[in-house]
Protein backbone atom coordinates (compact mmCIF):
# COMPACT_ATOMS: atom_id res chain seq x y z
CA UNK A 1 0.00 0.00 0.00
CA UNK A 2 2.76 2.01 0.80
CA UNK A 3 4.33 1.53 -2.54
CA UNK A 4 1.06 2.03 -4.31
CA UNK A 5 0.93 5.83 -2.46
CA UNK A 6 4.79 6.64 -3.46
CA UNK A 7 5.81 6.48 0.08
CA UNK A 8 8.60 4.33 -1.08
CA UNK A 9 10.72 5.10 2.20
CA UNK A 10 7.53 3.18 4.19
CA UNK A 11 7.53 0.77 1.64
CA UNK A 12 10.97 -0.11 1.87
CA UNK A 13 10.92 -0.43 5.74
CA UNK A 14 8.11 -2.55 5.20
CA UNK A 15 8.95 -4.98 2.64
CA UNK A 16 12.47 -5.27 4.75
CA UNK A 17 10.50 -6.20 7.95
CA UNK A 18 8.31 -8.80 5.92
CA UNK A 19 11.69 -9.87 4.50
CA UNK A 20 13.52 -10.53 8.45
CA UNK A 21 9.88 -12.30 9.58
CA UNK A 22 9.90 -14.40 6.59
CA UNK A 23 13.31 -15.61 6.89
CA UNK A 24 12.40 -16.59 10.21
CA UNK A 25 10.01 -18.35 9.28
CA UNK A 26 11.56 -20.21 6.45
CA UNK A 27 14.55 -21.04 8.98
CA UNK A 28 12.35 -23.03 11.11
CA UNK A 29 10.41 -24.47 7.95
CA UNK A 30 12.65 -24.58 5.10
CA UNK A 31 10.43 -27.35 3.01
CA UNK A 32 7.56 -25.48 3.24
CA UNK A 33 7.90 -23.85 -0.30
CA UNK A 34 4.48 -21.21 0.29
CA UNK A 35 7.00 -19.69 3.28
CA UNK A 36 10.23 -19.70 0.46
CA UNK A 37 7.87 -18.60 -2.10
CA UNK A 38 6.06 -15.70 -0.16
CA UNK A 39 10.13 -14.45 0.89
CA UNK A 40 11.04 -14.63 -2.77
CA UNK A 41 7.75 -12.20 -3.55
CA UNK A 42 8.73 -9.38 -0.59
CA UNK A 43 12.28 -9.88 -1.70
CA UNK A 44 11.31 -8.86 -5.23
CA UNK A 45 8.91 -6.06 -4.30
CA UNK A 46 11.84 -4.81 -2.49
CA UNK A 47 14.16 -4.93 -5.54
CA UNK A 48 11.06 -3.13 -7.00
CA UNK A 49 11.05 0.11 -4.57
CA UNK A 50 14.27 0.24 -4.43
CA UNK A 51 14.41 0.74 -8.50
CA UNK A 52 12.03 3.16 -8.04
CA UNK A 53 14.21 5.30 -5.65
CA UNK A 54 17.07 5.05 -7.56
CA UNK A 55 18.57 2.80 -5.94
CA UNK A 56 19.90 0.11 -8.76
CA UNK A 57 22.12 -1.88 -7.11
CA UNK A 58 20.68 -2.98 -4.36
CA UNK A 59 17.81 -3.10 -7.04
CA UNK A 60 19.74 -5.62 -8.57
CA UNK A 61 21.06 -7.59 -5.65
CA UNK A 62 17.49 -8.33 -4.24
CA UNK A 63 16.41 -9.21 -7.69
CA UNK A 64 19.23 -11.69 -7.54
CA UNK A 65 18.16 -13.25 -4.10
CA UNK A 66 14.58 -13.07 -5.08
CA UNK A 67 15.63 -15.33 -8.72
CA UNK A 68 18.05 -17.64 -6.95
CA UNK A 69 15.66 -18.10 -4.28
CA UNK A 70 12.96 -19.27 -6.71
CA UNK A 71 15.19 -21.03 -8.77
CA UNK A 72 15.95 -23.52 -5.40
CA UNK A 73 12.30 -23.77 -4.90
CA UNK A 74 11.98 -25.14 -8.46
CA UNK A 75 14.54 -27.38 -8.28
CA UNK A 76 13.65 -28.86 -4.57
CA UNK A 77 9.89 -29.45 -5.72
CA UNK A 78 10.22 -29.69 -9.79
CA UNK A 79 6.04 -30.86 -9.72
CA UNK A 80 5.03 -27.56 -8.62
CA UNK A 81 4.92 -25.14 -11.61
CA UNK A 82 4.13 -21.82 -9.21
CA UNK A 83 7.49 -21.38 -8.36
CA UNK A 84 8.52 -21.02 -12.10
CA UNK A 85 5.66 -18.35 -12.76
CA UNK A 86 6.47 -16.21 -9.99
CA UNK A 87 10.09 -16.30 -10.96
CA UNK A 88 9.06 -15.23 -14.40
CA UNK A 89 6.73 -12.64 -12.99
CA UNK A 90 9.83 -11.76 -11.42
CA UNK A 91 12.03 -11.37 -14.35
CA UNK A 92 8.92 -8.95 -16.02
CA UNK A 93 8.93 -6.95 -13.32
CA UNK A 94 12.78 -6.72 -13.18
CA UNK A 95 12.45 -5.96 -16.80
CA UNK A 96 9.95 -3.32 -15.89
CA UNK A 97 12.08 -1.68 -13.50
CA UNK A 98 15.53 -2.08 -15.52
CA UNK A 99 13.06 -0.15 -18.49
CA UNK A 100 11.88 2.49 -16.32
CA UNK A 101 15.37 3.87 -15.34
CA UNK A 102 16.49 3.92 -18.95
CA UNK A 103 18.62 0.22 -18.47
CA UNK A 104 16.83 -0.79 -21.79
CA UNK A 105 18.99 -3.64 -23.11
CA UNK A 106 19.11 -5.07 -19.22
CA UNK A 107 15.74 -4.42 -19.66
CA UNK A 108 15.02 -6.66 -23.08
CA UNK A 109 17.63 -9.58 -21.36
CA UNK A 110 14.67 -9.64 -18.38
CA UNK A 111 11.86 -9.53 -20.78
CA UNK A 112 13.40 -12.21 -22.99
CA UNK A 113 14.06 -14.52 -19.47
CA UNK A 114 10.73 -13.92 -18.19
CA UNK A 115 8.95 -15.13 -21.75
CA UNK A 116 11.75 -18.11 -21.51
CA UNK A 117 10.18 -19.33 -17.97
CA UNK A 118 6.89 -19.08 -18.96
CA UNK A 119 7.49 -20.92 -21.77
CA UNK A 120 9.13 -23.70 -19.67
CA UNK A 121 6.39 -23.46 -17.24
CA UNK A 122 3.29 -23.66 -19.75
CA UNK A 123 5.05 -26.61 -21.44
CA UNK A 124 4.96 -28.79 -18.18
CA UNK A 125 1.03 -27.63 -18.19
CA UNK A 126 -2.07 -29.02 -20.10
CA UNK A 127 -3.22 -26.66 -22.87
CA UNK A 128 -4.99 -23.86 -22.16
CA UNK A 129 -3.69 -23.38 -18.87
CA UNK A 130 -3.73 -19.43 -17.56
CA UNK A 131 -0.74 -17.29 -18.52
CA UNK A 132 1.09 -13.97 -18.59
CA UNK A 133 2.69 -15.02 -21.39
CA UNK A 134 0.88 -12.29 -23.89
CA UNK A 135 2.36 -9.67 -21.34
CA UNK A 136 5.85 -11.15 -20.69
CA UNK A 137 5.78 -10.92 -25.02
CA UNK A 138 4.47 -8.08 -25.53
CA UNK A 139 7.33 -6.09 -23.13
CA UNK A 140 9.83 -8.01 -24.68
CA UNK A 141 8.48 -6.74 -28.11
CA UNK A 142 8.17 -3.07 -26.72
CA UNK A 143 11.80 -2.68 -25.92
CA UNK A 144 13.05 -4.29 -28.19
CA UNK A 145 11.78 -1.61 -30.77
CA UNK A 146 12.90 1.16 -28.82
CA UNK A 147 16.10 -0.25 -28.74
CA UNK A 148 15.70 -0.23 -32.96
CA UNK A 149 16.55 -3.79 -33.23
CA UNK A 150 13.07 -4.04 -35.06
CA UNK A 151 13.47 -7.99 -36.39
CA UNK A 152 13.65 -9.05 -33.42
CA UNK A 153 10.65 -7.44 -32.08
CA UNK A 154 8.59 -7.99 -34.93
CA UNK A 155 9.46 -11.80 -34.49
CA UNK A 156 8.68 -11.40 -30.79
CA UNK A 157 5.38 -9.85 -31.54
CA UNK A 158 4.87 -12.28 -33.72
CA UNK A 159 4.76 -15.32 -31.58
CA UNK A 160 2.63 -13.23 -28.93
CA UNK A 161 0.13 -13.04 -31.74
CA UNK A 162 0.63 -17.02 -32.05
CA UNK A 163 0.06 -17.56 -28.59
CA UNK A 164 -3.02 -15.17 -28.74
CA UNK A 165 -4.35 -16.89 -31.68
CA UNK A 166 -4.46 -20.38 -30.44
CA UNK A 167 -5.92 -19.30 -27.66
CA UNK A 168 -8.34 -17.37 -28.43
CA UNK A 169 -9.13 -17.96 -32.28
CA UNK A 170 -8.00 -16.28 -35.37
CA UNK A 171 -9.22 -12.57 -34.77
CA UNK A 172 -7.39 -12.02 -31.30
CA UNK A 173 -4.21 -9.62 -31.74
Amino acid sequence: LAADRGRLDDASAAYRLAIDELGRLVDRSPMIPRHRAELAVAEANLALVLARRGEERGSDRWFDRADERLAQLAADFPANTRSIRQRAAMWNNRGVARRDRGRLPDAAEAFRQSVELEKQRLAALPPGAPTLLALHYANHAQVLGRLGRLDEAARVETERRELLAAATGPTAT
